[in-house]
């Protein structure tokens, strides 16, 4: 695939994956408004600042289309090969995003009292946020790699 295509459909594809997150944060947002807004301040505003990035991600995202995105660089080293110190570091966010996740999804349902139900609200937004931003570094180190060319390649 050409590298222009291949760069836009990323940018297409990271743009819808980050509209989840900002989805369930305008989501929840709404419940906190309308359930209590002198109890949940903090909520709000903490979601609102979470919606704030989210939208000036996809903006950069989307800004240049057929440009090569920043994360390139941190991505791979100078000999475009994957920079594995990058890559454990965002694996390793992406296991407790997903295992966070998890737990404040779990939680929810198991805890009774209104407070702690929205608090694992605003955890689990925050995470998942986490959790798909990793998977967007994971997915663009995988389609951006370059591939070593071998013998057999040609006998194909």
């Amino acid at each position: 695939m050409e590298e222009a295509k291949k760069i836009k459909l990323f940018r297409i594809l990271a743009t819808l994956l980050l509209l989840l997150p900002l989805g369930l944060c305008i989501f929840f947002l709404v419940h906190y408004i309308t359930t209590d807004l002198n109890s949940y301040g903090l909520h709000v505003f903490t979601t609102g600042v979470l919606i704030f990035f989210l939208v000036l991600q996809i903006i950069l995202i989307l800004k240049n289309m057929k440009k090569q995105m920043v994360i390139c660089d941190i991505a791979f080293n100078e000999n475009k090969s994957v920079n594995k110190t990058a890559l454990i570091f965002v694996s390793v966010g992406a296991g407790l995003g997903l295992i966070l996740t998890a737990v404040c999804t779990a939680l929810y349902f198991v805890l009774g009292e209104a407070q702690q139900k929205t608090t694992m609200l605003l955890l689990l937004s925050i995470f998942f946020f986490m959790f798909i931003n990793t998977g967007v570094f994971l997915l663009f180190t995988l389609v951006f790699r370059q591939r070593e060319f071998k013998l057999e390649d040609l006998l194909k």
